[in-house]
């Protein structure tokens, strides 16, 4: 059910997509959401937002926020298989493969107590100092002390399990401006690819982390930069993923940004279709569909070939994703007026 989002047969770019639509969509829910009546709503546009993702859109691996993988699994693990064709998708989804759980470092033990059988993870933590203490409340060195490291060590004594670390504001951030320092970043994410750790039960180990643009302003020449940097400390490049804004993304056929995380051997990008940001005080992510788009300018400028088949894939994906922000701004959810976290 899972396939790279740039057909390999055209353009050869074969970049795999996250698709952190639940995250946005978590972000913007109204407080109190999962005890109300708006349970199941919320589950059920989840779900075709998963489903719409993996099927017209293409992605790899989607990113699941704790909260949402409770309210999928209390809409839809009591039903029968055959009472609906959303219950008939969730029970023929391959979930623990395709779903990467997205959880605070505190969360880890309720996500190990009420859903073992999920083993990829991604945490979130600062890049920097000033990130910290802005986006976390905490000195560098606490919150890695107090919160991230205890929760790989809980991950570890209940099962093998495989860890994203999400580096917040790791690119540009909104407290230190569009130049964030990529040794003191390269450094950070060395460290946490570097580390295996043991558990009474397995291990977890740091396979991936995000660099993430947190507001736009990016340009590709720093991006060369970051990354070449990241190499210099002995960061594979399939190591790293992407997580940039879609502010700034220009034409769909001369996108520097893009083309220069394609020229660099890029492989893996985190985007959304939802037109939300993911985090607070962060701009909106790359639309699934820009990254569609963009794959039928670089075919044009490198002369690749483009089949019919891949044209009305990308088709598809656009008007999937224009359905999908027409939805959200419709629903009624999002339109009363409660207070939004």
């Amino acid at each position: 059910m899972t396939t790279s989002v740039i057909p390999a047969v055209g353009a050869g770019v074969p970049l795999r997509v996250l698709d952190c639509s639940l995250g946005a969509m978590a972000h913007a829910l109204p407080r109190r959401w999962l005890t109300s009546d708006s349970c199941q709503s919320v589950a059920r546009f989840a779900l075709d937002i998963i489903t719409g993702g993996i099927i017209m859109a293409g992605a790899t691996e989607t990113l699941v926020p704790l909260s949402l993988v409770d309210a999928l699994h209390n809409t839809y693990d009591d039903n029968t298989p055959g009472e609906g064709p959303q219950n008939e998708m969730w029970g023929s989804m391959e979930k623990y493969r395709q779903f990467i759980i997205f959880a605070a470092p505190r969360d880890v033990p309720k996500l190990i107590r009420r859903f073992p059988q999920y083993k990829k993870v991604c945490l979130c933590a600062p890049s920097g100092p000033l990130a910290s203490r802005m986006l976390f409340g905490k000195y560098f060195e606490e919150f890695y002390a107090e919160e991230l490291n205890p929760a790989l060590y809980t991950l570890a004594d209940a099962g093998d399990y495989k860890c994203t670390v999400w580096l917040r504001s790791s690119l540009t951030c909104r407290y230190e401006g569009l130049y964030v320092p990529p040794i003191r970043v390269a450094e950070t994410a060395a460290r946490l690819l570097s580390c295996e750790v043991p558990g009474a039960s397995g291990s977890c180990s740091c396979e991936r982390v995000v660099l993430e643009e947190g507001v736009c302003g990016l340009t590709p020449r720093w991006l060369e930069t970051a990354i070449k940097t990241a190499s210099s400390c002995g960061i594979p490049i399939n190591s790293i993923m992407l997580a940039l804004c879609r502010g700034s993304v220009g034409s769909q056929s001369e996108n520097y940004l893009l083309s220069k995380v394609i020229r660099m051997g890029m492989v893996s990008v985190a985007a959304s279709s939802v037109p939300a940001p993911v985090f607070p005080e962060t701009d909106e992510l790359l639309g699934i569909d820009d990254i569609h788009t963009f794959s039928l300018g670089w075919n044009d400028a490198y002369g690749g070939r483009v089949s019919a088949e891949e044209l009305e894939s990308t088709d598809d994906c656009v008007e999937y994703c224009a359905a999908v922000r027409e939805r959200w701004l419709r629903w009624p959810l999002l339109t009363r007026s409660e207070e939004i976290s």
